[in-house]
C-alpha cells in the first residue's frame, strides 16, 4: 500500500475512509513511523472499543460539531491500533476523525479534515480547469514546471478578465495557442461585451 511507503516521520497526513479499513496498516504505520501525526476517517461502522472517559468539550469544540472526544482502540483484537477518536456531526452527517494528535484541541482536528477537502478542490481545479489531467514529464522538476505554469496562465487570465477563468475559457486559451483560434476569436471569448 502506498500509505506504508510514502509516510515520513516528521511529516502530517489527514487521508479520507480508503485508508481506514485494515487496521494492520494504521498500526504499522502509527508504530513504525512514530512522530509521523495522521488525522484519519473511519468508515461510521469501524468497530471501536471506547477505553476510558471521554474528554470534556469546549465550547469552541462544540461549535465546531464535535460531539465526541474519547481514546479508543480499533478492531477486535487487544493489540488493535489506538488512538484519539473526535466524532463530528455537521451538515446531517456524521465524521469519525481517528488521530494520534493527542495534544490539540479537537476543533483543530477537525478543522484539519476539513481543510483536506480545499486542498482536493484545488488538485480538482488544476486537473479539469488547467487542463493539467496528463503530466508532460515524468520528473519531479517537469511536473513541477507544468504546474507552474498552468499556475501562471490562471493567474494571467485573472489578471485580464477580472474573475477566475472558466473551463470554456481554458479551453479557447488551449485552442488559440494550437492555432485553431484567432486573437479576435480568443479576446470575444474571454471578454465578453456587457449589453448596453
Amino acid at each position: 500500500m502506498v500509505l506504508r511507503v510514502m509516510v515520513a516521520r516528521t511529516s502530517s497526513y489527514v487521508n479520507d475512509r480508503n485508508y481506514s479499513h485494515d487496521y494492520r496498516v494504521i498500526k504499522e504505520v502509527h508504530v513504525q513511523k512514530a512522530g509521523a501525526h495522521y488525522v484519519l476517517r473511519l468508515y461510521n461502522k469501524s468497530l471501536i472499543t471506547r477505553l476510558g472517559e471521554p474528554r470534556v468539550l469546549s465550547q469552541a469544540d462544540r461549535e465546531a460539531g464535535v460531539v465526541e472526544d474519547v481514546n479508543v482502540r480499533l478492531g477486535e483484537d487487544e493489540d488493535g491500533p489506538q488512538g484519539r477518536l473526535v466524532r463530528v456531526e455537521k451538515d446531517g452527517h456524521t465524521f469519525l476523525l481517528f488521530t494520534n494528535l493527542e495534544d490539540i484541541e479537537a476543533e483543530l482536528v477537525s478543522l484539519i479534515y476539513r481543510c483536506r477537502w480545499q486542498i482536493e478542490l484545488f488538485f480538482k481545479w488544476i486537473k479539469c480547469v488547467l487542463g493539467c489531467r496528463h503530466w508532460l514529464a515524468e520528473s519531479q522538476a517537469g511536473v513541477t514546471i507544468q504546474v507552474y505554469c498552468a499556475l501562471i496562465a490562471s493567474v494571467l487570465l485573472v489578471l485580464w478578465t477580472g474573475s477566475r477563468p472558466t473551463k470554456r475559457q481554458w479551453e479557447t486559451l488551449q485552442l488559440c495557442w494550437m492555432g485553431w483560434v484567432t486573437l479576435e476569436e480568443l479576446e470575444a471569448r474571454l471578454l465578453p461585451r456587457k449589453p448596453p
